[in-house]
């Protein structure tokens, strides 16, 4: 969330794995392996799927911030 401190980045351009996602609201957070290979969540404004992409909806992970 905004309210938050920000956590990691990403060039633009950069592919990071989705493991899964989670819907907060009218709101869509995906949580992605980032480049230290930590799991972190990054809003869906922020992120281009490939068409086709096969989502795993989050069931036991953290929520997001």
């Amino acid at each position: 969330g905004t309210t938050y401190p920000v956590v990691g980045s990403a060039s633009a351009g950069s592919i990071l794995p989705v493991i899964a996602y989670t819907d907060v609201g009218q709101d869509r957070w995906y949580l992605v392996m980032d480049m230290d290979g930590q799991a972190k969540w990054l809003s869906a404004g922020f992120a281009q799927l490939p068409a086709g992409a096969v989502l795993t909806p989050a069931a036991t992970t953290p929520s997001p911030p």
